[in-house]
């Protein structure tokens, strides 16, 4: 099947229908991109569950050592926060161990958040440990926020665990939830070979989709962002900042294993 031709979508697998959105992306052909995330095309099976999470948020912490991609990653996003002076709403969706509220929490005379998760776990200890800021048990389908509020709000590593029959509406949505010139702040996994960890009958982190650089950025184009920063990220476990600088300096050397995105509402 070429791009260009969508009549067997739904005879080909979830990876091969990923693989043409990617192509789709690439080229920016967004009006053919859309036609593809119809819930009657084949979609991974979606193991995500509250009693999952209630484990998985909590199985080690996030540390330099343990994991120092995740900890650049944190450090990233609190920081582009904060550089932004008018930020004071926040919404934290999948905000899981809350290591993010654990950065923002010295600005909390400052920072207004709201943190919604599907696991029980991760909601009442954000509650005992941040007791001035609001957390509920929610699903990113159900957000029931105000409209044109939020100043920032977050979604990191929780697009790939979104049904791609779901997630243009999902983005939408968050759209409504921003006010004007309010930024959402995104990433997601890229080159992590799920394909493979599947065909061999794992998916650990329950991951539904096969993210590329150009097939998040142009969801979130299709659904009226505007992407203002862009960062890539790799999946080193020793010598982290002296890879990655290699990796910058040569990017060909290897392929990035995590982007984070800060977009604007249009």
């Amino acid at each position: 099947m070429t791009v260009n031709n969508l009549d067997n979508l739904n005879m080909l697998d979830p990876f091969r229908i990923e693989d043409s959105r990617s192509q789709l992306a690439k080229t920016k052909n967004y009006k053919l991109l859309s036609k593809t995330y119809s819930n009657k095309i084949p979609e991974l099976p979606n193991f995500n569950t509250s009693e999952l999470w209630n484990t998985k948020n909590f199985i080690s912490r996030i540390t330099n050592k343990t994991n120092p991609m995740a900890f650049d990653r944190i450090n990233i996003v609190s920081k582009w926060i904060t550089q932004r002076s008018h930020i004071s709403r926040i919404l934290d969706i999948g905000f899981g161990p809350a290591d993010i509220e654990q950065k923002l929490w010295k600005f909390r005379n400052l920072i207004h958040l709201r943190g919604i998760d599907i696991s029980e776990k991760a909601v009442d200890q954000a509650k005992k440990k941040f007791k001035s800021w609001n957390f509920q048990k929610k699903s990113i389908e159900n957000t029931n926020q105000k409209e044109n509020y939020f100043d920032c709000i977050l979604a990191l590593e929780v697009l790939e665990h979104i049904k791609p029959s779901e997630i243009l509406n999902i983005l939408k949505n968050i759209l409504k939830l921003l006010r004007k010139d309010g930024v959402l702040i995104v990433s997601v996994p890229v080159n992590e070979g799920l394909e493979d960890m599947v065909n061999i009958m794992r998916n650990p982190n329950a991951h539904v989709r096969v993210y590329t650089k150009d097939l998040i950025i142009a969801e979130l184009e299709m659904c009226g962002y505007k992407i203002l920063k862009i960062k890539v990220l790799y999946a080193f476990h020793s010598l982290y900042k002296i890879k990655s600088i290699v990796c910058y300096l040569f990017p060909r050397i290897r392929q990035p294993n995590n982007i984070i995105i800060l977009a604007q509402k249009l």
